[in-house]
């Protein structure tokens, strides 16, 4: 796995992609590999597809994507690590 990269798995389903640091398209999908099949079967994107290409592409991964951009969300958003009691403290 190259810096940056991340995988995430969900039903079976195992992606790899990671931040691209661009406003634009923050999150791209690299590969899926769907252990539910056998053999195993193994989607490579083309280089540059964003979140929202893979889920046009393969709309029934849905809960695959979704856990993907909470997971972004949560390493790169400071406030989704903070635990909630001291969220709570500050208001």
């Amino acid at each position: 796995m190259g810096d940056g990269e991340h995988w995430t798995e969900i039903d079976g389903l195992q992606a790899l992609w990671r931040s691209t640091h661009d406003t634009s398209r923050e999150i791209e999908v690299m590969t899926v590999h769907d252990t539910r099949e056998d053999p195993v079967i193994d989607v490579t994107f083309p280089l540059g597809t964003d979140l929202a290409d893979a889920r046009e592409r393969q709309p029934e991964w849905e809960r695959l994507w979704d856990k993907i951009r909470r997971e972004f969300w949560h390493e790169y958003n400071p406030a989704a690590r903070r635990p909630r009691a001291i969220e709570s403290r500050r208001h």
